[in-house]
């Protein structure tokens, strides 16, 4: 499923930072965890939000509004 929104210069760094502690914080929670099934469902919401990160960041460059479409 595919999504487009349009954001403006200002929410597109607010939501790209908001990822981007996101990471940091579910990095910090895989290194901590001993569980090896929460910590492949940390894996997998690291993937999630690099992902999102990236096409946010494809999108940025190819668009002056901040449109992006998510894969």
């Amino acid at each position: 499923m595919t999504y487009q929104i349009s954001l403006s210069q200002e929410e597109l760094q607010t939501v790209r930072q908001v990822l981007e502690e996101e990471l940091e914080a579910v990095h910090t929670e895989l290194r901590r965890t001993r569980n090896m099934d929460f910590k492949e469902q940390v894996r997998h919401r690291m993937e999630s939000i690099s992902q999102a990160l990236h096409a946010m960041e494809q999108a940025a460059g190819s668009s002056q509004a901040g449109q992006y479409t998510p894969a």
